[in-house]
């Protein structure tokens, strides 16, 4: 679901906590021939909560952001409980103003890259009607947070499909309005395919052979130090 530069991919991955083998080498991450231009960034739930803020906070090099259960940028405002009853059970509702007002003076005192590059991105939204961890109305302040900097026909959101909390898929996972491990629901809805489509256009078959590749264990302290010390792994 991601197209990311080097740097921005392990920002997504340094919370990787074990290792993917007893016996797998770790090795540092070597770099990849990616067009920064193209870079997108997308996440479920509290990695969608991430997508938003990363795709604010670093506009100009974001292309596109698909969000699955997530809110408006700055949301929690730094506090556990905000976090978990305001903006995700929906306990009162979210001042979106507020968030615009506090992205604006963020992006005018440098903390955060200008908003105007925020009129170029593509976003995808989805949430799921059955979905009772991040409530709907929470993704509705979302969408309404984004068409104050952006156009309409750069905003896609996709929600009425009766889904739990969990990645819609075509033809894998629970069934569609479950809450549960792994968070992968079979909704005849291919979400990360339509997220994709969204930001890149028409997209190569999926495949459907036998997939390749590798898992690679990377050391993380190349990229943050003493990773312990931020609750990260040493290995991502």
């Amino acid at each position: 679901m991601f197209r990311l530069t080097r740097c921005r991919l392990l920002a997504l991955l340094l919370w990787t906590a074990a290792p993917i083998s007893a016996h797998a080498d770790i090795v540092p991450l070597p770099a990849y021939n990616i067009d920064i231009t193209q870079t997108s960034v997308s996440g479920l739930s509290s990695g969608a909560f991430m997508a938003v803020q990363y795709g604010v906070a670093y506009s100009s090099l974001i292309k596109g952001v698909g969000v699955m259960a997530g809110g408006p940028y700055y949301c929690a405002k730094d506090d556990l409980q905000t976090a978990q009853n305001k903006c995700m059970a929906a306990s009162s509702p979210i001042n979106v103003n507020d968030l615009i007002r506090i992205t604006d003076q963020n992006a005018q005192a440098g903390a955060i890259d200008a908003t105007s590059n925020l009129q170029g991105q593509r976003i995808w939204l989805f949430s799921g009607t059955q979905d009772s961890v991040v409530k709907q109305s929470v993704e509705n302040d979302l969408q309404r947070y984004y068409q104050h900097y952006i156009g309409n026909n750069n905003i896609f959101y996709k929600n009425d499909v009766a889904a739990g909390h969990a990645v819609p898929t075509d033809s894998f996972g629970n069934s569609c309005s479950s809450t549960a491990d792994p968070y992968i629901n079979n909704c005849a809805y291919d979400g990360a395919g339509e997220l994709l489509k969204w930001i890149y256009g028409n997209l190569n078959p999926p495949n459907t052979g036998t997939l390749k590749g590798t898992f690679t264990e990377f050391d993380q302290s190349q990229f943050i130090p003493n990773p312990n010390s931020h609750s990260m792994a040493n290995s991502g």
